[in-house]
């Protein structure tokens, strides 16, 4: 298979895997909090609260718990507001004494979807790089020596005895390249040899022409050359 068709094939399946990770998180949409496991989270909290750690309870529920009396109530309540989080009234006897803070999630699942989808397409990417730079590795190092021979060959049999092929040691192809050069050398040296052997012949045949020789002795003198 040609270089290029494996090049055609891998891009076909890096713009196919783009498209399906582009897809499957556009599809994947944020669960939201259900207002009625909430209120049962707040009934479970408020039976705890007075014999448990209201640390411990805000780990295992994950909440904020704060009271009306607290320094930072303020503060906490208007952060709440601006994050969108769910709040609910702490009552006791009636009583609102603090609220229940329970954090939207939506924000920080959107944010660490965008993360993830981010990451992918940079590994996407440096995939895709590493993968040409291979297949330009390749076709430097092993396929474009090779159609240089592949030119050479074609020029030999076309009678170019006198286009040396540049050899480069270093490659898969080097001494290969070499022989190859080597033989257009003695195919010339030999067609040179040819060419000097037919001149010598015209010259000696031309000489005895002119020495007017008897026609016979030519004809002997050529066969025996």
């Amino acid at each position: 298979m040609k270089l290029k068709y494996i090049a055609g094939i891998f891009t076909l399946f890096m713009a196919l895997s783009l498209i399906f990770t582009t897809f499957m998180f556009n599809t994947k949409s944020y669960n939201k909090i259900d207002i009625l496991d909430i209120n049962n989270k707040v009934v479970e909290i408020k039976e705890k609260i007075e014999t448990s750690n209201i640390e411990e309870i805000e780990n295992e529920y994950q909440c904020q718990i704060i009271y009306l009396n607290d320094e930072y109530y303020s503060a906490v309540l208007n952060d709440a507001y601006k994050s969108n989080s769910i709040i609910i009234d702490y009552t006791k006897n009636g009583v609102i004494i603090g609220k229940f803070i329970f954090s939207n999630q939506e924000s920080i699942y959107l944010e660490a979807q965008q993360k993830t989808k981010i990451s992918v397409l940079i590994i996407l990417s440096i995939s895709s790089l590493f993968s040409y730079a291979l297949l330009g590795l390749i076709y430097i190092k092993y396929l474009r020596p090779f159609r240089k021979l592949e030119k050479f060959a074609n020029n030999i049999a076309k009678g170019d005895l006198y286009s040396p092929l540049l050899v480069h040691k270093e490659d898969y192809f080097g001494a290969f390249s070499e022989a190859f050069d080597g033989m257009r050398e003695a195919l010339k040296k030999a067609k040179e040899g040819e060419y000097q052997a037919n001149k010598s012949k015209k010259e000696l045949i031309a000489g005895l022409s002119h020495d007017k020789k008897p026609p016979f002795l030519l004809l002997m003198l050529f066969v025996n050359y």
